[in-house]
């Protein structure tokens, strides 16, 4: 699922980002429709895969779910998000060297919402814990998110907040986590700053106009005609 925000949950996405590191509460959301071309019995217990193969063509395979090992839980995925990493992953060639680990099949994506499913020793979060956040970008990931299970780090998932859409807490943290970093940790913004924003209708850019409005400053958005009622 892509998303954007927009209205209320805009607003709080500067906290949100700002909580990717944070805590772990929260509700889980409802169980997803199941896929009807993909009917597994429950028996079965495999995981259905979105994996990319040769030369970019997707294909739905079948593989054994991931178990977490120990200190590490697993994720029920519910909304995953599509980022240019991916298709560049998918590519192939130097970047997607350095963005994805090599594997077969290559499962990608990064940005996700989901439920914590299982939890090893050592894990401090509970099941059924509603989470989103990012996979490493890096060699280390070797199965994202475009998948039905995902195994990660406690540090590296974080409590959707109360109420907050779970599509956009999917589609956030990548583009967040970049429209925060270049306006307050790299830009160093302060209240009555002035920021000029461009392609400020796009992933990025409109969530770095919420940051920066966030943080006081006076903001200036560039963007297409086709995007101004946006």
């Amino acid at each position: 699922v892509v998303a954007f925000a927009a209205g209320a949950d805009a607003q709080r996405l500067p906290d949100v980002c700002a909580g990717l590191t944070g805590g772990l509460v929260g509700p889980p959301p409802p169980e997803p429709a199941a896929l009807p071309a993909l009917r597994i019995a429950s028996e079965d217990r495999l995981a259905r895969q979105a994996a990319a193969q040769v030369r970019g063509e997707l294909s739905v395979v079948q593989l054994p779910d991931p178990e977490p090992a120990a200190g590490e839980v697993r994720v029920r995925v519910v909304h995953a998000a599509t980022n240019p990493a991916d298709w560049k992953v998918l590519g192939g060639g130097f970047l997607a060297a350095i963005l994805h680990g090599r594997a077969a099949p290559l499962v990608v994506g990064y940005d996700f919402f989901g439920v914590v499913d299982r939890v090893r020793a050592g894990a401090s979060v509970a099941p059924g814990t509603a989470v989103a956040r990012i996979l490493p970008y890096g060699r280390e990931t070797l199965r994202g998110t475009y998948a039905e299970l995902v195994v990660t780090r406690p540090d590296r998932i974080v409590a959707n907040p109360d109420g907050f859409d779970p599509r956009v807490a999917a589609a956030f943290p990548t583009g967040g986590a970049t429209a925060r970093q270049g306006r307050r940790d790299l830009g160093r913004l302060k209240p009555g700053g002035r920021v000029l924003v461009v392609g400020a209708a796009g992933g990025v850019g409109s969530m770095a106009v919420g940051v920066a409005n966030a943080l006081g400053a006076h903001v200036t958005g560039v963007c297409s005609t086709a995007a101004v009622d946006y």
